[in-house]
């Protein structure tokens, strides 16, 4: 159609991975963000700014991956599951105002770089040292199990928010990794539909455990972030098409090889549309009960104790969603 998209990451280094590395920035600057980063931040944010302006792209929403599990702990070594203890919280929460609020300077005021928020813990901790994320942030990405669907409920949001989920696994939302059925990552575009979410936050789609180009690295064989890691494709969605000579193909092609969980998410993705396009049409309480039906639970309202995931594990249930949504688009209300 010609249209670009509605959202992109705006040019900013990830700088903060998990707790300790913020923690660490904060003790050496007085519990604050350094001045000389608030100063880079500033003019970046300036100079796009005036980029966005110039190309005519007021109609994009762009979002900065600044910070990465920054109360919660990485697969580094670190211990615990979030940093509970009020002191830490409050550094936390002031880190991450400060840098929504350079970057907010630098655009006159007004809010067109959002800071999203990635995190493995509960954002309604911080209302134990009375702090509110919601009052600063505005782009919000919880994994599966932290979404806590009445923390970031309609009622709780402004209009501009956004409301994604970053991958986690069952029973909260379908798991990302090559060992599970395809099904799951199905899932993700119909949790969407299902509850008030906006969409879903991979952290990368082509990360390997060395440069894909390293000779004699087989790529195919480790689709994974880190050498050893059981999580097999995490980080993974798409594989480069100059490196198919390795597994015995005739020749290399130029571009990405899509992966089948990549095809997955995309069928998840265009059920969505079919339930949008019912949904126009006057159907929206039929579509409702489809979802619940087929998606009892997800999220924070998962069965967090057994780990089994409530939707419906059988491939054909899905397809006959489908001839259900194109029958109620072809009838009239």
């Amino acid at each position: 159609m010609g249209r670009g998209p509605s959202f992109y990451p705006a040019p900013f280094i990830e700088t903060f991975y998990g707790f300790s590395s913020l923690h660490d920035h904060l003790e050496l600057h007085g519990g604050n963000i350094s001045p000389e980063l608030q100063n880079t931040w500033r003019a970046n944010a300036r100079d796009f700014h005036q980029e966005i302006e110039k190309m005519g792209w007021g109609n994009i929403r762009f979002f900065a991956y600044i910070f990465d599990e920054v109360d919660s702990a990485r697969d580094t070594g670190e211990e615990g599951d979030l940093a509970t203890e009020q002191e830490p919280l409050a550094d936390i929460y002031r880190a991450a105002v400060q840098v929504q609020q350079v970057l907010d300077e630098a655009t006159g005021g007004e809010r067109v770089i959002y800071l999203v928020w990635t995190t493995h813990a509960d954002a309604a901790a911080y209302g134990a040292i009375g702090k509110d994320l919601r009052n600063n942030l505005s782009w919000f990405a919880p994994n599966g199990h932290a979404l806590d669907l009445e923390f970031y409920g309609p009622g709780n949001r402004q209009p501009n928010d956004r409301l994604w989920f970053y991958h986690s696994g069952q029973p909260a939302v379908g798991n990302h990794t090559i060992n599970q059925l395809g099904i799951d990552m199905c899932t993700w575009g119909l949790l969407c539909r299902r509850y008030p979410v906006d969409g879903a936050f991979l952290w990368s789609g082509m990360c390997f455990a060395e440069d894909f180009q390293t000779t004699g690295f087989n790529l195919y064989d480790h689709p994974v972030y880190k050498h050893g890691k059981t999580r097999w494709g995490n980080g993974v969605l798409f594989f480069p098409g100059s490196r198919l000579t390795m597994i015995g193909t005739l020749k290399n092609i130029k571009g990405p090889v899509p992966s089948m969980r990549l095809k997955a998410w995309r069928h998840g993705l265009q059920l969505v549309e079919y339930c949008r396009l019912a949904d126009g049409l006057g159907h929206e309480d039929e579509v409702n009960r489809l979802m619940r039906n087929l998606i009892p639970s997800g999220f924070s309202e998962a069965d967090l104790e057994t780990g089994i995931a409530s939707w419906d594990k059988t491939p054909h249930q899905y397809y006959r969603l489908k001839q259900k949504l194109i029958s109620l688009i072809e009838s009239p209300t």
